[in-house]
C-alpha cells in the first residue's frame, strides 16, 4: 500500500493503511508516515551485561546482533526508557545502543548517577526482516552493568 503524497501532508494527516492494517499518521518532525499504534521491544539483565554485551528479552532470551525483535515492516524507534535497581555513582557510566543487524542505528544512551533515564524525539530507522537487540555500548567506561530493565518503542514506517 502507497502512503499519499498529494497534496503534501501535513502533521497529524492520516490514513488507513491496507497493507500493515494500521493507522498511520504524518510525523513532520521526523518527515515520515508512522503507525499510530506503538510498539514494545522489552530488555534487561538480572545479572551484569559486559561492555560490548548484549540484554536478554524480559522471558531470558538471548539477544545478539542477529537475535532479537524481527522487524515484520519498515520502521522508526521513538523512544528508549531505562530503570535499574541502583543508583549508578559518578563518575560511573554506561552507554546504551540499539542496534539494527549488528549497526548501531539510535543515539546512545547515557545512564549516569541516576535509576531511571529516557530518550524520545529521535529517529532509529529500521526495514522489514532487520533484527532490532540493544547492548552495553562497548565504548561505555566501565565494564559491565548491572539490573536494568528497559523498553525501545517503536513505530511502523511508510
Amino acid at each position: 500500500n502507497t502512503a499519499p503524497t498529494s497534496p503534501l501532508p501535513v502533521h497529524g494527516d492520516s490514513y488507513f493503511d491496507t497493507g500493515i492494517s494500521q493507522e498511520m499518521y504524518w510525523d513532520a518532525n521526523r518527515s515520515s508516515w508512522l503507525s499510530v499504534q506503538t510498539f514494545e521491544l522489552d530488555f534487561g539483565r538480572n545479572g551484569s551485561v559486559p561492555k560490548g554485551g548484549f540484554f536478554r528479552t524480559t522471558d531470558s532470551k538471548a539477544m545478539s546482533a542477529t537475535l532479537g525483535e524481527y522487524a515484520l515492516n519498515n520502521g522508526m524507534i521513538t523512544q528508549i526508557t531505562l530503570t535499574r535497581d541502583a543508583p549508578i555513582t559518578t563518575p560511573w557510566e554506561v552507554y546504551y545502543t540499539v542496534v539494527r543487524n549488528g549497526t548501531t542505528i539510535a543515539a546512545e544512551l547515557q545512564l549516569s548517577g541516576a535509576v531511571t533515564s529516557g530518550l524520545t524525539g529521535f529517529s532509529g530507522v529500521f526495514n522489514a526482516g532487520e533484527v532490532i537487540s540493544v547492548k552495553v555500548n562497548s565504548t561505555s567506561p566501565n565494564d559491565s552493568t548491572p539490573g536494568t530493565i528497559g523498553k525501545v518503542y517503536y513505530k511502523w514506517r511508510k
